[in-house]
């Protein structure tokens, strides 16, 4: 893409959007941009030989710190693996016959991928699909043939399943291995590397570039012909870089010693650097005279001197090739997101459909972070004149359900909506979890502590083995008695008396419960479960006083005091949660009132 005539096609993008809220939007930022640039300046013209003496002594000395955060492993155990065009690659693979035609996954809003034909004509990621449309439209202008660019529907569900295809692989080489989109992994290749040395006498002296082509031919293979890029570095940063050296469908290293980095970070555009964006750069360039990441290093002392104490410290690890352990995890330990863009609209209704999918995929990954259950969460809402407002909600307390977390948010969305001009549309949603509570067992997708089930998920593990998606609850016929062996006591004597009294009087008919009369089928085989509407008194064979009873043992086990117990199932939420759901265990829901009065004591 050397070739393309960036300048003629940033000049059609300009003038289609010129008129738009988008435009203005970056224009009101680069007048920002260009104040703290005149401001800078005038800062440096005004340091003496005193002051850069004294910056360079801090810059040496914040060098010295640094060097001993530098990674000693004399090999790039680091790696990162990115696919090639991943959307649009996985729609190819499944209609070959767009190979040869520029392809963009997205909508006349918004592209989220493009092929590299496409990109020919200049059309990338996250920009608007009409003006895709309209440069490749308008290519002879520079110097390409006129065409039609073709718009696919995404299908994120046949995303995911490649990427957990890919996954699967990545787990073999590094168990703990990191993904923060579909198409990207961070696999530390260091515990593969030593396997192998002690397996091989004949070892090669680039043992983690065989194993990174090893993983990327595997994936190829397993995908369909997928392609991925891979990088190799002594931190992930750098191996960052190195992934986008040889796209598409190529790998490169980075040497592990300091002078192999700092030789190869000499003439790198700053620009290639993850966290230096485009009004960065710019700042950069036009208030230090900074182009690569060599000329970053020389210019240090004005960073210091002009530069929050947070960026000069960033600019300082770039130039030197550094990622501290803590920098490198800071992503992950942070917070739980997601966003999602759309058509931009107003409509409450769409709107709050949107905010409920976005709590449900979040609460699905508290399961699996490791630092915690976060106790705040925020939402994020960007209008169609790209104007950007985050609300947080007040409230601190565990947030561990898509319900939960969408509880929280719905009031400060409608509140929004009400704030704003009825003209006003909204064309991206986020969802943030934060503030991790650390010293606490955060819970599971199913409300209970890491490591213990609900018994419907003891069957779907031990009985079915089948997906999440395909599992329903068995019947009891369906139970295998030596599984029920198997589980963990408190389940078993959980399993055992809720089997107590069923009884079948004849093979040929439904089993049928020895107290009530009713049906146990495949989506109701424990009847007393379902709730009734609460009855008057206190009568022990009530299904309601059961099935409290029962909450209540399971509670109890869990180690909550039976006192605090009772006053949240007195509580209005309380009463509410045991009355309300007709088809919900509303364990895990009590179990969050639980923890949310415990932390506000």
């Amino acid at each position: 893409q050397e070739d393309i005539d960036r300048e003629k096609i940033n000049a059609i993008v300009l003038e289609i959007t010129k008129e738009s809220d988008y435009t203005k939007e970056k224009m009101d930022h680069h007048s920002e941009a260009e104040a703290w640039v005149k401001s800078t300046i005038e800062r440096i013209e005004k340091i003496d030989r005193g002051r850069l003496s004294v910056l360079r002594h801090l810059v040496n000395e914040g060098a010295l710190k640094l060097e001993k955060g530098r990674s000693t492993n004399k090999r790039s155990t680091a790696c990162v693996i990115d696919f090639d065009m991943f959307f649009a690659a996985v729609e190819i693979r499944d209609q070959p016959e767009l190979a040869s035609k520029p392809v963009a996954v997205g909508g006349i809003g918004m592209i989220s991928t493009t092929n590299y034909i496409a990109r020919k004509w200049g059309v990338r990621s996250a920009m608007p699909g009409f003006v895709g449309q309209e440069l490749c439209r308008r290519g002879p202008e520079f110097g390409l043939p006129k065409t039609e660019l073709l718009f696919i529907k995404p299908n994120y569900q046949k995303y995911e399943q490649v990427a957990q295809i890919a996954r699967a692989i990545f787990k073999e080489y590094d168990p703990n291995f990191k993904s923060y989109s579909l198409d990207e992994a961070y696999l530390d290749l260091e515990g593969e590397i030593n396997k192998r040395l002690m397996q091989e006498q004949n070892i090669q002296t680039t043992i983690e570039e065989h194993i990174l082509h090893e993983i990327r031919s595997r994936v190829s293979i397993a995908t369909g012909g997928l392609t991925m890029s891979g990088g190799l570095g002594p931190n992930f940063r750098l191996a960052k870089i190195a992934a986008d050296q040889k796209k598409p469908n190529g790998q490169f290293r980075i040497g592990a010693t300091r002078d192999q980095v700092l030789a190869f970070l000499k003439y790198l555009p700053c620009r290639k650097v993850g966290g230096i964006g485009r009004v960065l750069e710019h700042k950069l360039r036009a208030a230090f005279q900074i182009e690569t990441c060599g000329d970053l290093l020389e210019k240090l002392p004005y960073i210091y001197h002009c530069c929050t104490p947070k960026l000069s410290q960033f600019l300082h690890q770039v130039a030197l090739g550094i990622q501290l352990q803590d920098d490198s995890n800071q992503q992950q330990s942070m917070s739980i997101g997601n966003e999602q863009t759309f058509a931009a609209t107003c409509n409450h209704k769409e709107l709050s459909a949107k905010l409920w999918d976005l709590c449900e995929i979040v609460a699905n990954r508290i399961a699996h972070h490791p630092a915690g259950y976060p106790r705040k969460c925020a939402i994020k809402l960007k209008h169609a004149n790209f104007k950007v407002f985050t609300k947080t909600a007040t409230e601190i307390a565990p947030v561990l359900t898509a319900r939960a977390i969408f509880t929280r948010l719905e009031p400060l969305l409608d509140a929004h909506l009400r704030s704003s001009s009825s003209s006003i549309k909204i064309r991206l949603m986020g969802v943030r979890l934060f503030d991790f509570d650390k010293e606490r067992q955060y819970l599971g997708t199913d409300g209970l502590p890491r490591g213990q089930q609900t018994i419907d998920t003891a069957f779907k593990n031990l009985v079915t083995k089948q997906s999440c998606s395909e599992w329903k609850p068995p019947t009891i016929d369906e139970i295998d008695t030596s599984v029920i062996a198997e589980l963990p006591p408190d389940l078993r004597l959980e399993l055992e008396s809720q089997m107590k009294p069923m009884t079948k009087k004849n093979p040929k008919q439904p089993l049928q419960s020895a107290n009530r009369k009713q049906k146990i089928t495949a989506t109701n085989p424990y009847p007393f479960f379902q709730k009734r509407p609460r009855r008057t008194g206190t009568d022990p064979s009530s299904s309601y006083d059961q099935q409290q009873q029962q909450l209540m043992n399971r509670l109890t086990e869990m180690g909550f005091a039976p006192t605090r117990i009772n006053n949240v199932f007195a509580s209005e939420k309380g009463r509410n949660i045991l009355s309300s759901f007709q088809s919900r265990d509303p364990f895990p829901m009590i179990v969050e009132l639980l923890l949310a009065s415990s932390s506000s004591d």
